[in-house]
């Protein structure tokens, strides 16, 4: 294969790709390769902008479709394969997966992520407010989610979690795999630090977040934002806090210190005794009547990594069916 593909840039990246595919047309992993670098952009000019930041163009646009049709036909190479290949059809359902997001095909992308993570499907009852995450989780609860990568090596997952529609901290969650965008990806992944138009298009008054951090960070750090994206253009920024708005999942400190703006959701021990929390953070809408069209969800780089469990939307027409039976 290609090495570390990080260190290569996509015009040379696609030219060996293409190369290994017509010596191995019946192999996965150069579809993989060429479907990796199709997806990438190639950045030609790199400018230095005032306000310190960066603006980059491009000699070549991204060629999604073409990417999507590699990484499908790599995916038909490994289902005729030996058992052997498994790790190749996951990772090739994984980085399709992230082109069907960028294509906006959110039912084929959580197809994908479903059938290489095998999380369970979203029930179809499931009531809206209840934000889909199929499209966009990382890992299952059941796996060993902080190596994952198909390793070998096993440990602590959020497999004591109850899964499916649950009632945490008196607020109903979809429960079914996490979300941490980029840190706990396969080698050779695509993904970055953020997840982004997770869709949510109700007018809401709250919306809770269930989540921790992987590991401790210092009270007062800021290890990740969620963004709210509404329907009259505007966006709101939801800063995450070490201390006050979560904790690490495993932070022995929460028992006499918890998060000042949030509230512990549900807590367990694992195989060993260490004590395990999840957390509600919940944000009030300023504006409940104009509809949230979508969400952002970025964590810092560092070793907190935020990871988010689910999202819950208090929608404005529930509250007020619910204020009409009374």
């Amino acid at each position: 294969m290609l090495g570390n593909w990080r260190d290569i840039d996509a015009v040379t990246g696609l030219k060996e790709a293409d190369r290994m595919v017509k010596s191995q047309p019946n192999h996965p992993g150069p579809w993989l390769a060429k479907g990796i670098f199709l997806a990438r952009p190639a950045p030609t000019i790199v400018e230095s902008l005032p306000d310190g930041g960066v603006r980059k163009t491009y000699n070549r646009p991204v060629r999604y479709e073409e990417a999507q049709r590699a990484f499908s036909e790599g995916i038909q190479h490994a289902l005729r394969a030996t058992n052997e290949r498994h790790v190749l059809l996951n990772l090739l359902r994984l980085h399709r997966a992230e082109v069907f997001r960028e294509l906006g095909q959110l039912p084929e992308a959580a197809q994908d992520i479903a059938a290489a993570l095998g999380i369970c499907r979203r029930d179809p009852q499931t009531p809206n407010r209840l934000v889909d995450l199929s499209a966009f989780y990382s890992a299952p609860l059941v796996e060993c989610w902080t190596n994952w990568g198909f390793a070998e090596i096993r440990s602590p997952s959020l497999d004591l979690v109850p899964g499916s529609r649950q009632m945490f901290a008196g607020v109903e969650f979809d429960v079914r795999g996490v979300l941490m965008p980029g840190g706990i990806a396969p080698a050779n992944s695509l993904a970055c630090t953020y997840a982004r138009s997770i869709p949510v298009n109700l007018a809401c008054r709250r919306l809770h977040f269930l989540h921790a951090t992987l590991r401790a960070s210092n009270v007062g750090a800021q290890v990740g934002t969620y963004w709210v994206h509404c329907q009259d253009g505007r966006t709101e920024s939801i800063p995450i806090e070490y201390g006050a708005d979560v904790l690490g999942w495993k932070d022995e400190s929460a028992q006499s210190q918890p998060p000042f703006r949030a509230s512990v959701a549900w807590m367990s021990k694992d195989h060993n005794g260490a004590v395990l929390r999840l957390y509600k953070s919940t944000w009030t809408n300023p504006r409940p009547d104009v509809p949230v069209v979508s969400l952002d969800f970025s964590r810092e780089q560092g070793d907190a990594s935020l990871f988010l469990v689910s999202v819950t939307a208090e929608s404005v027409e529930s509250e007020r069916l619910a204020g009409n039976l009374r």
